[in-house]
């Protein structure tokens, strides 16, 4: 079961913390959630050169404390250069191209430029998911606070939380999900051991932000280049020897 790959289609949005819960929530409102969730984005776009890590988790319920699958990842920019490590796909935007490699798929797909900045999170799909609010708290600690969004019952959540440090940076996002889901499992886990049986649960996803770095002088040729996947000429695309054995979709239009 591969529970990283079918929540990918969450993976710019929201936080949970099973511990929160331990604490003494209090009523925030809609304007505060979405002032503090915008100044949070504001670090991505306003800071120039920056490198932050990124954990995600999955989980088969809403309380197990052990992952179901992990995965590590990153998002990287310097100036208009981006490139991001999301579930094993790399998203590389450099002057020229907008470039996707799943190693998992092993394709290589080639666009036109974006004219929308690539960032860890979606405003616009914040702000849609506060349309369905039911109620919003938020549980002020240590270190920071974590605001937590509940849903009138739907078919995809449950609820989400966003946790921002003392600063107001990022600090995890994680979503509940509705719906249950159950599944034959027969792959290993962390530990290597393969349990064969039936999951079930509601599960969740945890996205966790950390070793934020700014000001960076970034390698380009590393982070950027599409140099070390291929090389074009015009529409004539030639793959490096490394890719050669990867399927190429070349999405790129003529621009008026």
């Amino acid at each position: 079961m591969k529970i990283g790959r079918l929540l990918i289609i969450t993976v710019l949005i929201l936080y949970i913390s099973p511990a929160s819960a331990a604490g003494v929530w209090e009523n925030a409102s809609k304007k505060e959630v979405m002032d503090k969730f915008r100044n949070a984005l504001d670090w991505f776009t306003k800071t120039g050169a920056y490198k932050v890590n990124v954990s995600y988790a999955s989980f088969v319920d809403h309380t197990t404390a052990v992952p179901y699958e992990r995965s590590e990842g990153s998002f990287v920019k310097d100036g208009k250069n981006l490139h991001s490590v999301v579930l094993g796909m790399h998203t590389i935007q450099n002057e020229r191209y907008r470039i996707t490699v799943s190693d998992d798929e092993q394709m290589i797909a080639l666009n036109n430029l974006s004219g929308t900045e690539q960032l860890p999170v979606d405003m616009e799909s914040f702000s849609d998911l506060l349309d369905h609010v039911q109620a919003i708290r938020k549980q002020v600690k240590a270190g920071g606070t974590c605001y937590r969004i509940e849903f009138a019952p739907n078919g995809l959540y449950a609820s989400f939380e966003f946790e921002l440090d003392a600063a107001g940076l990022l600090g995890k996002l994680t979503y509940f999900y509705s719906a249950e889901m159950t599944e034959e499992n027969d792959e290993a886990d962390e530990s290597g051991n393969v349990n064969k049986g039936k999951i079930q649960g509601k599960p969740r996803m945890e996205i966790s932000f950390y070793n934020y770095q700014q000001n960076l002088k970034v390698d380009y040729e590393k982070e950027f280049s599409e140099k070390k996947y291929f090389t074009a000429s015009g529409k004539k695309v030639t793959l490096s020897e490394k890719y050669r054995h990867y399927e190429l979709k070349d999405y790129r239009y003529d621009l008026k």
